[in-house]
């Protein structure tokens, strides 16, 4: 995924430099030509190109902020449902078989929202004893309010990563005519200015797209502090032992 996307990010960039290079040749382009119209061309799809592609900008952002709001609502419901079990089962120790209704599984939204809709109706009938043992008074309603919370952020969350992959889809639908624009704009210039190598060279400088991610790795491979490996102890050579003479006889 991370390689399509730097591909798709130089493939806009280059369609933005051919436009800019158009754009600066515009006045060499003879009204009605393949050339001019090829440009008028490019400069349409690379305009509807960046709308698409600022559009899903906002759709990504926007989808980021419903999921820390769908994480939230999660996380207050638990803290709710967490109070309300540990409570019962400290009434069960009075009250033998008190919390049989309160032993859901409340791990994943899904699960917790069940239990959180059983627990509201379970324990609507015995409400004052948990307010005995210092539930707040609204503690129901406060429950009823953060299961709803949390249905919302659910559905807002789903309908945001159903509008990210409709914009999704057209930012690749825009791109495709633009590469499409790009490739037909190349090609006619080429032809046109055939005869016109200073033109062609500006025209290849405006297609090379720079990799900064490269500079930036070797950047960081050059500032990055050298550790030297950790010494290792030589092993110790046993001192020489003196050689016996013989005796002479």
């Amino acid at each position: 995924m991370k390689r399509k996307i730097t591909t798709e990010l130089k493939q806009f960039k280059k369609l933005g430099q051919m436009c800019d290079f158009g754009t600066a040749n515009r006045d060499r382009l003879a009204p009605g030509t393949p050339a001019a119209e090829s440009l008028a061309a490019l400069t349409t799809t690379v305009s509807d190109l960046k709308t698409a592609t600022a559009t899903q900008a906002s759709l990504k952002n926007r989808l980021r902020e419903l999921l820390r709001a769908k994480i939230d609502a999660s996380r207050a419901l638990r803290e709710d449902m967490e109070s309300i079990y540990y409570t019962a089962q400290a009434i069960a120790r009075q009250q033998p078989g008190f919390d049989d209704k309160f032993h859901m599984s409340f791990f994943g939204d899904t699960k917790m929202l069940t239990a959180g809709r059983s627990a509201l109706k379970d324990a609507a009938p015995v409400a004052d004893v948990f307010v005995k043992h210092a539930l707040p008074p609204d503690f129901l309603n406060t429950l009823k309010n953060k299961i709803q919370k949390l249905e919302q952020a659910r559905a807002e969350y789903a309908n945001g990563k159903t509008a990210c992959t409709l914009g999704q889809g057209t930012l690749e639908e825009s791109l495709a005519k633009g590469l499409a624009a790009g490739s037909a704009f190349d090609a006619i210039i080429r032809n046109t200015f055939r005869d016109d190598p200073v033109t062609l060279a500006a025209l290849d400088d405006a297609c090379r797209v720079p990799r900064p991610s490269a500079k930036k790795k070797q950047d960081a491979t050059q500032t990055a502090p050298q550790t030297a490996p950790p010494s290792v102890p030589q092993p110790t050579q046993p001192p020489p032992q003196p050689q016996a003479h013989a005796q002479s006889a």
